[in-house]
């Protein structure tokens, strides 16, 4: 993400009041192999089915805007913002989208 901002406008993590990751991982180390392990992908894949198909619309576009660029290398814009007031269904829809992520990576 630092390196992101940095790229993108100069910005760092320090500018918008996030943390510092303690430590960095890339998607070849031990670390985030571990934690790919501990997926359960019928979990995840029974989630996606349930929960897709009751997206709404704008849900829906946000989702495929999400997995479309996790997919698809060649997409180089992959930060997203979900606004919206409680109980809009932001939460429900990152699980859906999350499942979905997982699901590609795994």
């Amino acid at each position: 993400m630092q390196q992101l901002l940095q790229a993108q406008g100069g910005k760092t993590l320090e500018d918008f009041e996030l943390p510092i990751p303690a430590q960095l991982v890339a998607p070849g180390d031990a670390v985030v192999s571990e934690e790919r392990a501990r997926y359960n992908v019928t979990r995840q894949a029974q989630q996606l089915a349930r929960d897709v198909p009751l997206l709404n619309q704008h849900e829906r576009s946000i989702y495929n805007n999400v997995i479309d660029a996790v997919h698809d290398p060649r997409l180089v814009d992959k930060t997203f913002f979900v606004d919206g007031l409680g109980g809009a269904g932001k939460t429900f829809l990152y699980g859906a989208y999350s499942a979905g992520c997982t699901l590609l990576v795994t």
